[in-house]
């Protein structure tokens, strides 16, 4: 999802519309050439593709998620989260065969059991880091 301030950046040059739904707003990508500021360009090439592709994208993932055991980056663990929560995961059924051990995982991402791993993996990277520095510091700086 794209954040409110980028997406009027993107209304006010002109490189995106909205439109007024009965209980949505519709916002497409217009125009072409480059930004005038490169910031603009992920998000104004996520607008620019094609809401099928991107939910093709994401039912494959939480597919991953659910039925292969894959761990989710945090934007599928948190879309899952939210269709478990919702109840809505069974809606999905025809793309991801609703049973007792996708109901299980989808409940557990609910809980945010996919953050632990993921969280530990980054105290052990930073550890290692200021470790290896101290090391390097220790051994490559002049003592005085």
């Amino acid at each position: 999802m794209l954040g409110g301030a980028v997406l009027t950046d993107l209304a006010l040059i002109g490189r995106a519309e909205a439109e007024k739904r009965a209980l949505w707003t519709r916002v497409e990508a217009i125009g072409d050439g480059a930004m005038p500021d490169v910031l603009l360009d992920p998000a104004w090439s996520y607008l620019a593709e094609k809401p099928r592709e991107r939910r093709a994208s994401l039912i494959e993932r939480v597919r991953a998620a659910l039925i292969d055991g894959e761990t989710p980056d945090p934007r599928t663990a948190a879309s899952i989260a939210l269709l478990s929560a919702s109840g809505t995961l069974p809606q999905f059924h025809a793309e991801i065969p609703c049973n007792g051990d996708v109901y299980t995982r989808g409940k557990e991402l609910e809980r945010g059991d996919w953050g632990a791993a993921a969280a530990s993996s980054a105290v052990a990277r930073t550890t290692n880091a200021v470790i290896a520095n101290a090391v390097i510091a220790a051994t490559v700086l002049p003592r005085n």
